[in-house]
């Protein structure tokens, strides 16, 4: 009886709500007697509410205490007393409620009866059911999406790197069962952020939704591509043969990138570096095989770019010793280890040092020198090359001065500058800061830029430009030729002067080719209202040649490898007396003295 108290007690409000409120609370309620109980008593006191025979409210009660007690022989014979039209679709109505509650089955309906009070009751439940159903539906497709979401990357519909690295366990677990090679692949597109920075955000979403499509198009069936970010890609590539498959599929992807994109009548070009790890020569667990795709993705731009380099020994071995050199790199830009040497500049026709080139040293204490080659492309790529290059331009500034102070002529000095420099916010104001803190006048300052930097400029770096323009500011175009050579851009910005590569000024005299690039450098140049250096002038015979061609200014060996300021200030103070060209022939130790004798007698 305690149950039957309860369940009275549970429903005693029903008959105050509408039927459908009714309803549905009875639904909610616990399975079994409680159900039952529910249902037969919500009916009677409607019974009871609405008829006016007592005998059948009576029958009615009874019936469904006969239920509640288990008296199944009293509820057969009660049954025949009432309507079949009630007794049966209440007994539909627990059935359905009861499979609907234990087993979440919202697609049981119940045959509605005849009798319009069971009939409104029946109908009620099943548009209550249909509703759950459509939400549950509803609930499910979210679920799904949800689940899609959590997996997949919502720019390319592309696997996420959460679901590559799943593939990626299930894959090394099969390779291990049926001993077969499995390979990582790691693509990074190249220049990829000047897109972003020129076009805009929205040009380089679209741009990588069709990237994604033709990376797909590329691989095997059955081979994962996933976008891990940004512009980084992922593949898996099951059950390899040899290494030389998985260079097949490398060299397929590269060349799907390279064909050209055609976006709101924009062409692009893209290329890509991509890395290659191997199972199980290269790693057996899914970190390492990551890991070493992508030591080797990086090798791979290290080589030029829109390549792929397979992982070795020593391409770990590399990285490791990256490392190691970054990390003394920011140990020595703390302690002051690094230094300032200063290379001369002279003008061709009179052999006057009209200025230096400031270039940066490093000196290990145990390795002893160290390459630029080596730790400058280390400090591009982790952003040291920020706090290196502002450096470098007050360590110049400030030496320019002194130099005036020691009486020397006035000259001008020359700095690098890299895109990670240019990119800065508020680069031109720190320039600005650096001269007057100084007292040196803007157009003493030459700030070099490569022409491969002007060519792939991104906003950021057209508003420095701009900016160091309205300072005053000397720019010039280094290591001139060895990008698009074209100076068709140029006359689109601020440029003083060009410096012609050194690649062009070797062998200048007997290579017929480097001599005519050089003389139409300087015609150009020339025409467009611009000085230009010549680099890495060697021999007495490139700088005649050179001067011959009119070319306004030499730098190189050929007077003075980069030496300290004190060895620079004597250089110039010699050049004063003798010339540049009997100046230079004390400390270029690898001109010959027949050499000497050629630059001296040329500026004689």
């Amino acid at each position: 009886m305690t149950h039957f108290r309860g369940a009275v007690r549970s429903v005693t409000f029903l008959p105050r709500l509408t039927l459908r409120a009714r309803l549905r609370a009875v639904i909610m309620l616990t399975t079994g007697t409680a159900l039952v109980l529910a249902f037969a008593l919500n009916l009677a006191f409607e019974q009871m509410n609405r008829r006016k025979r007592m005998v059948d409210d009576l029958a009615s009660l009874a019936f469904v205490i006969a239920l509640v007690l288990g008296c199944g022989l009293i509820a057969f014979v009660l049954s025949e007393r009432l309507q079949e039209t009630i007794s049966r679709p209440v007994l539909d109505l627990v059935s359905a409620a009861r499979t609907v509650t234990q087993n979440r089955n919202f697609v049981v309906r119940v045959e509605e009866g005849a009798h319009d009070e069971i009939g409104t009751l029946t109908r009620a439940f099943n548009e209550m059911l249909a509703e759950i159903e459509n939400r549950d539906g509803a609930l499910k497709e979210s679920e799904a999406r949800l689940r899609h979401l959590a997996f997949h990357d919502p720019l390319t519909q592309l696997p996420n790197r959460a679901l590559l690295l799943d593939h990626l366990k299930l894959g090394l677990a099969q390779a291990r069962r049926h001993q077969t090679r499995l390979a990582v692949m790691f693509l990074d597109l190249d220049r990829f952020k000047i897109v972003n920075d020129s076009l805009g955000h929205s040009f380089g979403d679209r741009l990588l939704g069709m990237a994604s499509g033709r990376l797909s198009a590329a691989v095997r069936e059955g081979d994962t591509v996933a976008r891990i970010g940004g512009d980084e890609f992922m593949f898996l590539l099951p059950d390899l043969n040899t290494p030389a498959d998985a260079a097949k599929v490398a060299e397929k992807i590269l060349a799907a990138l390279r064909e050209p994109f055609l976006i709101d009548d924009q062409t692009l070009v893209v290329t890509g570096s991509l890395g290659i790890a191997l199972f199980p020569s290269d790693g057996t667990d899914a970190e390492t095989l990551v890991k070493n795709a992508d030591i080797s993705m990086y090798r791979a731009k290290d080589a030029g770019r829109d390549g792929y380099q397979l992982y070795s020994v020593e391409l770990h071995a590399r990285a490791q010793q990256r490392m190691h050199l970054e990390s003394q790199m920011r140990a020595a830009l703390l302690r002051r280890n690094f230094r300032v040497h200063y290379q001369p500049i002279v003008r061709a026709a009179t052999g006057e040092v009209i200025g230096a080139e400031a270039l940066l040293r490093w000196t290990h204490a145990e390795r002893g020198v160290v390459p630029p080659s080596e730790f400058i492309p280390v400090a591009e790529e982790t952003g040291l090359i920020v706090p290196l290059g502002e450096w470098v331009l007050n360590k110049a500034c400030a030496k320019v001065v002194s130099w005036d102070a020691a009486g020397l002529p006035p000259l001008r000095i020359a700095v690098n500058l890299s895109a990670r420099q240019l990119s800065q916010p508020g680069f031109a104001s720190k320039v600005a800061a650096c001269l007057a803190a100084n007292r040196l006048a803007p157009d003493r300052l030459e700030l070099e830029i490569t022409e491969g930097l002007l060519m792939d400029s991104a906003a950021p770096i057209n508003e420095s430009i701009e900016e160091l323009r309205k300072l005053s500011v000397r720019l010039s175009i280094d290591d001139f030729g060895t990008g698009y050579s074209s100076l068709a851009y140029v006359k689109r910005f601020p440029v003083s002067t060009v410096k012609i590569d050194r690649s062009f000024v070797r062998n200048i005299e007997t290579d017929p080719r480097n001599a005519a690039v050089a003389r139409a450098i300087i015609a150009l140049s020339h025409g467009l209202g611009m000085e230009v250096v010549a680099e890495g002038v060697e021999s007495g015979e490139e700088l005649g040649l050179l001067v011959r061609e009119g070319c306004d200014s030499i730098q190189g060996y050929v007077f003075s490898p980069p030496v300290t300021s004190a060895e620079f200030a004597a250089f110039v103070a010699a050049s004063r007396v003798g010339g540049a060209a009997r100046a230079a022939t004390p400390p270029t130790r690898n001109v010959s003295r027949e050499r000497s004798k050629s630059i001296v007698t040329l500026f004689s």
